[in-house]
Formats: C-alpha cells, sequence, structure tokens
C-alpha cells in the first residue's frame, strides 16, 4: 500500500505535535514557537497537541486538575523568562 502526501503531511503534523509537546514539557518555549512559526499546517499541529494532552489528562485525578484550573486563574500567566544568559568565556 502506497502512503499518498495526505497521509505524510497527516504524520509530519503528528511529529511536529510530539515535539511541541516535548519543548513544553523541557520548559523551551521558544523552541515551540519557532516549530509553530515554521509548520507548515500549525492548526492541525495544534489540534493535535490537544488530542495528546486530553490523553494524557484522562490519566490524571479531577480534583488535582480542578485545583491546578483554580490555582491558575489565581495566580495569572507565569512571567516570561529572560533570555539565557550567555557562557562565561
Amino acid at each position: 500500500m502506497r502512503r499518498t502526501h495526505t497521509d505524510q503531511r497527516s504524520e509530519g503534523a503528528w511529529l511536529e505535535a510530539i515535539t511541541l509537546f516535548q519543548s513544553v514539557r523541557d520548559a523551551d518555549h521558544a523552541a515551540a514557537a519557532r516549530l509553530l512559526r515554521t509548520s507548515s499546517d500549525p492548526e492541525t499541529v495544534m489540534l493535535n497537541l490537544l488530542r495528546m494532552l486530553g490523553v494524557y489528562l484522562r490519566g490524571e485525578a479531577p480534583d488535582k486538575l480542578d485545583h491546578f484550573i483554580t490555582a491558575s486563574h489565581r495566580a495569572g500567566p507565569p512571567p516570561t523568562p529572560r533570555p539565557p544568559l550567555p557562557p562565561l568565556t
């Protein structure tokens, strides 16, 4: 069975979503933003990321998620991290 261009594009968007998830997990927000800016299909990548998050979050206790949502509303967005300092030479 031959793979079509659509199959390859769909697989590419899935792999980009996995990379996006890893970047967010590693707190590398610049890499995550760069991936979305350069993606050929950012909407599908984000949809795939949301699907992944849905599966991941199903494994969490509902009260833990409710607490996280409540705390997020109270705290507001986290501060934007400063760029890393250059290495000492």
